[in-house]
């Protein structure tokens, strides 16, 4: 497989893990509105229904008590009085169709309540018309004393039933509010689950793809080492079915030219050395085309950066493109040096933080070096390019909060015979105390130590006076 298609094999790839944090949260979306239709369809139209109804009989019973009051003398006032109780009476009925209608629909389980509130009114409407046939039938007071007794009775039993029927309700309006704010956070527990899970896997992607990019560059520059050194014996043994595989059938049949060419010894030697520039050509572009790679790689995330609006998403993109241009610099450094095993790790260093500068926009922080110009090899200048990326990362993200000014050094020197010290130290508002960085869930203080203890074989050391400063002791190869 070409390069070009295992690296857009591996952004489809987390393109895809992205587009399933999008469907999680879509299915998560629709089921909270879901639960929000429940509450705004069912539940609240039948608070509102019950309401209505004892609003309903409260007039009923207020206007038939005006009938009662008034005089068959005021037949204007008594006129009016009937129409106002045979409007509220039709308010009433076609509440209360709807409210059953709903209750049996969406609560079958209250259909006692439903039956209680049925009966009571049935009661009050009957009462309200036997007063209202009694006061216009005159010299009742006595049986309309008696009838106005049970009114009140059903009355006050009617308004209990009601408030009984809102107390359920709004106890299923609680209950389904709290099922939908449950549901809600699971909803965003899940997706910053599923979105660490992915970050996760996105960084082993890349991993992976790395690895198999660099693994057979590594075969590639440790065979053509041993070419360089006369064993014409070597045979690149490398089946990656791209662009380097190809490159290692040059490698072998060069090789093959060289032994064939033996025999005369002048012409060996010129082929020795013109095999020897060719390899120094090679490596240049292999260290040429990483570093474009890896540039495309990271233009990739800044361009995938720019359709995020989640502010966590797009820092989690900016560190990793950082990390990767980290490594891009030592490639870029390893073609423009004279050494391709060794780069200049001053430069390197200023280069790299000046980027970090740039890509923060961190004015108000100012950058010292104190670093001897040691060369360094390839493997230990990727690792202490990226103990120092994310060293800095971390005090340009943290230290200096609120544009506060402060101070960052870097300091690299020897301190023995083949013994280093580097030190990354600055003076802002410091970590917490309790931190242990061997404990710590960072991934970039995680990826500091593992570095500098599996990588460099090193000594990691934390200070907090007066900032926070990380020192590494380790041996060069």
């Amino acid at each position: 497989m070409k390069i070009v298609y295992k690296l857009t094999l591996g952004f489809v790839l987390i393109s895809l893990l992205v587009g399933f944090i999008a469907y999680i949260g879509y299915i998560g979306a629709i089921s909270a509105k879901t639960q929000y239709n429940e509450i705004t369809y069912e539940t609240l139209p039948i608070i509102d229904d019950l309401y209505n109804i004892k609003l309903s009989i409260i007039s009923i019973v207020d206007h038939t008590n005006e009938i009662l009051f008034t005089s068959l003398n005021d037949p204007d006032r008594m006129s009016k009085e009937n129409m106002d109780v045979v409007s509220a009476l039709e308010a009433y009925n076609k509440t209360f169709e709807h409210y059953e209608y709903m209750t049996n629909k969406y609560f079958p389980e209250e259909k006692e309540i439903v039956k209680k509130i049925k009966i009571n009114g049935e009661d009050i409407k009957r009462l309200s018309s036997e007063l209202i046939f009694l006061k216009n039938q005159g010299n009742n007071e006595l049986k309309i004393r008696e009838k106005q007794t049970e009114f009140n009775r059903i009355e006050i039993e009617f308004l209990k039933n009601i408030d009984d029927g809102l107390k359920h309700e709004k106890n299923e309006l609680n209950e389904r509010t709290d099922n939908a704010n449950n549901l809600i956070q699971t909803i965003v527990f899940q997706t910053i689950m599923f979105g660490f899970i992915s970050f996760v896997v996105a960084i082993l992607i890349g991993l992976f793809i790395s690895n198999r990019l660099s693994s057979p560059i590594v075969k590639l520059k440790n065979a053509s080492n041993e070419i360089g050194k006369g064993n014409l014996e070597t045979i690149i043994d490398i089946n990656t079915k791209d662009e380097i595989e190809d490159l290692s059938i040059a490698f072998n049949k060069m090789t093959h030219d060289l032994k064939t060419s033996l025999n005369e010894q002048k012409i060996a030697n010129e082929q020795i050395q013109k095999s020897l520039l060719e390899k120094e050509v090679l490596l240049r572009e292999i260290h040429h085309r990483v570093k474009n790679n890896m540039q495309i790689i990271s233009s990739l995330l800044l361009l995938s950066s720019q359709n995020i609006e989640d502010k966590k998403f797009i820092e989690i993109l900016a560190d990793s493109q950082n990390r990767i241009n980290s490594m891009a610099l030592i490639h870029e450094k390893l073609y423009q040096s004279g050494n391709l095993g060794q780069i200049n790790f001053n430069e390197y260093i200023n280069d790299m933080a000046s980027n970090l500068l740039n890509s923060y926009g961190k004015g108000n922080v100012k950058l010292e070096q104190d670093v001897e110009n040691h060369p360094i090899n390839i493997d230990s200048g990727v690792t202490c390019g990226l103990i120092i990326n994310e060293l800095i990362t971390n005090s340009l993200k943290y230290a200096f909060p609120d544009g506060r000014k402060g101070t960052i050094k870097i300091t690299f020197k020897s301190i023995g015979s083949n013994i280093f010290h580097l030190s990354i130290r600055d003076d802002g508002i410091g970590i917490p105390k309790d931190l242990d960085i061997r404990k710590t869930k960072s991934l970039g203080l995680h990826l500091v130590t593992a570095l500098a203890e599996n990588q460099l074989h090193g000594e990691i050391i934390l200070i907090r006076e007066r900032g926070t400063e990380f020192q590494i002791n380790f041996k060069g190869v």
